[in-house]
Parts: C-alpha cells; structure tokens; sequence
C-alpha cells in the first residue's frame, strides 16, 4: 500500500477464502484483525469437548475490528499444566489445520516440533491475569510448558 492512503480493505486468505478479514490504514499506521480473525476460526471448528472449558470474548472495536480471546481459568498449579496440555492440544490441531490446508503460515525457519500459528489471544487466566504460554513463534511444547509455569510462578510470587 502507498504511504499516502487512507481506508478500510477487506481481504480473504486466497488459499482458504473462509478466512476474511479487515485492515484499516491511516496515513502510515495500520491496523487488522487478521490473527483474532484466524484465531476465532480455528477455535470455532476445533472439534474437541475439552473447548467447553474456554471462556471467549469476542468483540468489534471501534474501527469494525474483530477482537477474540478464549482462555481457560486456573487457580491452582495443577490446573496450570493441566491448562497447558489443552492449549498444547489445540496448538497441535492448529498445526495440523494448517499442514492440510497448504501452510496458510509458511515459515521456512519452522524445525520439527516448533509451533508457528499465531494463537496468542488463546491463553490462561489467573487472578484475572493473562499468562500465555505460547507468547513467541518458533516454540516446542516443552518451552510452552516451561513459559506458563515461569509465568504462573512469578505472578504467586507478587
């Protein structure tokens, strides 16, 4: 896009049209709900019971942007791992979805066992505090893991 337009786009992911999504530009800012978008997706077709354990919050900003979140509720370190394991298995799912539908997210840099969805707004709230264990691109399940519980640890510690 040239520096100088200003306006909303409407776009779909041309290798799986189900998937549209809106981006705003403003003068050099941009701003779109492409990963709430993708996120809220791939949450709605995880076919799974343990997605009744998720609380979700979706809504439409003021600029007409989808904002999407689901998160699991934890209080007790049990729960945390046991947390983990779900949003693992939906990360699993996600990876998969994206193997079968032509690496919609294709990054070459991916080695076995990375995740590489963009899943951030799916997470774990303590306290009404967010901990997200997949907070990066490029982690194992085991970084996943050690991410939520060095999480978990530092907000019992406050």
């Amino acid at each position: 896009m040239k520096e100088n337009i200003i306006g909303e786009y409407y776009f779909e992911i041309k290798r799986y049209p189900l998937i549209k999504f809106k981006a705003i530009k403003h003068f050099g800012q941009e701003k779109n709900d492409l990963i709430d978008q993708l996120n809220k997706y791939l949450f709605d077709n995880w076919n799974s019971d343990k997605k009744d354990k998720f609380e979700t919050n979706e809504n439409t900003s003021e600029e007409g942007l989808l904002e999407f979140k689901a998160y699991l509720r934890v209080n007790t370190y049990e729960e945390l791992i046991e947390g983990t394991q779900i949003i693992l298995e939906f990360l699993e799912y996600t990876e998969e979805w994206n193997e079968q539908n032509g690496k919609i997210v294709d990054l070459w840099q991916q080695k076995e066992g990375q995740f590489v969805m963009p899943m951030y707004n799916i997470y774990l709230m303590k306290d009404n505090k967010p901990i997200v264990p997949h907070s990066a691109l490029f982690q194992t399940a085991d970084e996943i893991m050690e991410n939520a519980k060095q999480t978990y640890n530092s907000l019992i510690s406050e």
